[in-house]
């Protein structure tokens, strides 16, 4: 059986080393993958406020909500010679290989003193701190910390901007080139290795020395570094350049850069010039070679104030509105013009908004200005004429805004009717008058002839208000025309005028004994023996004769239509009375002054009597 089992492992011997060698290469690969695995998550921060680093002297402090409860994480403390660009901690961005310098289990984490690691001089260096939860294979990454062994440290940013200045180009046909843009330092290159550098000048205290902050090594790059987080000084001259070696090891050397975080040169204030605006300092007078904020100066140098003449702006605001902007050099003169708008008269330019106070435009400009105008709207009267009426209500003189109406007051006339405006008035345009327009009343006047006939002339006329109707001629048999009832002179309504008549009448004179006995009156158209007054007579005449002879009795037939005299004779029986009545006709007269004249004399008696008394 030994023999057996020495011929088998002789047999198999070669096959067991093969076993073993392929067992421990799996376990080797395992645990190398478990590595590498746990240094590319390095690579990949999350959660950075989760876990602060600070540095306070040498002493590396975290802090943070991930530091505070470190159960089932695995802390490393980590750092890489140069630069990780950016805060990134992909392979790409990190120019030189981490480098792990501190580990702590699970459920612990403290700080660190940097005293106790090994550093290189005159080298930056990033620091973080790394934090690995196996149980999900998340991860904590701190910020980062720029570390230089006997230098400034920064964790932020520097606030104030860089300025750099180019001393050289590279070299033609060259493909390699070294850039800055504001504190952005660009390494671009094919195939080459070597180290980004910083040499400086300290203008604080006049020290000198070489910092290594970024390393690129045999690769393609196109590598970006912020200068800004870099620990620099102030009034300090850096010159940033690349020194490395190409892919044959020829020597590559990429252009310089002098940069500084603050210009070396504390520059004085510019005089003031009123109304120009400083530009900047030039090497020569005529402004061409202007010198740049930062350049060192390596020799007695003059420089040039140069100026640029203010452009102020001339706001013009219309009706509260910006109208437009006009730009002003110094001591030059804002422009004047109108605004033309139809209807609306320009206020001209004012300095204030309410346009009270006008602008003098011989003034020059010397800041900017603020200009006030307004279109005021135009306003015009509007007189409305009744043409003969009269304004029963609302205005006659009226103002009005441009393009607004007027509102028309009622208007009335006697004897008219309202016929409308001669004008439209809806929209105003200027100084208007509008007159009334009226129709003049129309009136029927009749003729009434009562009883009479239209000779000539129109019974019925139409006549205007205040003119006169013709009176026709009219006549009536029997009767005399006495006028018109009416006055038609001025017509101011319809209007009937009835015809005035006075019947014709005619004398019948009685004769007795050659003497007028009676004299009577008899209408036209009267039977002469229905007048009571004749009657009356006959009754005291015997008889009627129509000739003085008395020959032919008066015998009439028809109507009295003339007058005519009559001769009679009178009843015996009356002859008495009849002649007293003649006597007493012919001196009544006389009897009467004799009356009178014997009542005086009686009068004139009485009064002696009684006075004698």
């Amino acid at each position: 059986m030994q023999e057996y089992k020495k011929d088998y492992l002789k047999t198999n011997y070669n096959k067991i080393i093969v076993f073993c060698l392929i067992l421990f290469f799996g376990i080797g690969l395992l645990f190398s993958s478990n590595i590498l695995k746990e240094e590319v998550k390095a690579f990949y921060p999350s959660s950075p406020d989760e876990v602060i680093l600070t540095l306070n002297g040498d002493m590396l402090t975290p802090s943070g909500p991930a530091v505070s409860n470190p159960g089932h994480i695995t802390w490393y403390y980590y750092r890489v010679p140069y630069f990780v660009t950016n805060n990134d901690f992909s392979n790409e961005a990190i120019v030189r290989y981490q480098e792990r310098i501190k580990k702590f289990e699970e459920n612990e984490i403290k700080a660190i003193n940097l005293n106790d690691f090994t550093w290189e001089a005159n080298t930056v260096y990033t620091l973080w701190l790394f934090g690995n939860i196996w149980d999900d294979n998340s991860v904590f990454i701190s910020n980062l910390i720029y570390y230089v062994p006997g230098r400034t440290v920064s964790n932020e940013p520097i606030n104030t901007p860089g300025y750099s200045y180019k001393l050289s180009d590279k070299p033609k046909g060259s493909n390699d080139d070294l850039t800055i843009d504001g504190n952005i330092v660009t390494i671009t290159g094919n195939s080459i290795a070597g180290d980004l550098k910083i040499s400086y000048f300290s203008g604080v205290d006049n020290t000198f020395g070489t910092l290594a902050v970024g390393h690129v090594d045999d690769v393609d790059v196109n590598v970006s570094i912020d200068l800004s987080y870099l620990p620099l000084a102030q009034y300090t001259a850096y010159k940033v350049y690349f020194e490395g070696l190409d892919y044959y090891s020829n020597p590559v050397v990429m252009p310089e850069w002098i940069y500084s975080i603050s210009p070396m040169l504390p520059l004085p204030t510019a005089p003031q010039k009123e109304g120009y605006t400083f530009v900047g300092w030039y090497y020569d007078e005529e402004y061409t070679q202007p010198y740049i904020d930062g350049t060192p100066i390596f020799e007695d140098t003059t420089l040039y104030a140069k100026y640029e003449i203010n452009t102020y702006t001339v706001t013009y605001i219309l009706n509260g509105d910006t109208y437009r902007i006009d730009a002003v050099t110094y001591n030059s003169y804002a422009q004047n013009f109108e605004i033309s708008q139809t209807g609306y008269t320009f206020s001209g330019w004012h300095t204030d908004a309410e346009c009270e106070n006008p602008y003098d435009f011989n003034i020059p400009v010397k800041s900017h200005l603020t200009l006030y105008g307004r279109n005021i709207i135009n306003k015009y009267t509007v007189t409305f004429d009744a043409n003969g009426g009269i304004v029963k209500s609302g205005n006659a003189v009226q103002i009005v805004e441009y393009g607004k109406p007027a509102v028309a007051p009622i208007v009335e006339r006697e004897g008219y009717t309202f016929k409308g405006w001669d004008k439209v008035f809806n929209n105003i345009t200027n100084d208007l008058t509008v007159i009334a327009l009226w129709e003049i009343n129309k009136y029927k006047v009749t003729f009434d002839a009562n009883g009479g006939i239209i000779k000539s002339g129109d019974a019925v006329q139409t006549v205007e208000y205040g003119n006169s109707a013709i009176a026709p001629v009219v006549e009536r048999i029997g009767y005399n025309f006495k006028g018109w009832d009416k006055s038609f002179s001025s017509i101011t309504g319809d209007l009937t005028v009835t015809a005035q008549w006075e019947i014709i009448t005619f004398k019948v004179t009685f004769i007795v004994d050659g003497v007028e006995y009676d004299t009577i009156t008899i209408e036209y158209g009267t039977m002469f023996y229905e007048n009571k007054s004749v009657q009356e007579i006959l009754g005291t005449l015997s008889a009627v004769y129509s000739d003085a002879q008395k020959t032919s009795l008066f015998m009439p037939t028809s109507a009295i239509n003339e007058d005519i005299t009559l001769f009679a004779e009178v009843d015996a029986s009356l002859r008495g009375w009849l002649d007293f009545a003649l006597w007493f006709q012919k001196y009544w007269m006389w009897l009467a002054i004799g009356a009178g004249v014997l009542a005086l004399v009686i009068t004139v008696v009485v009064i002696k009597v009684k006075g004698g008394k």
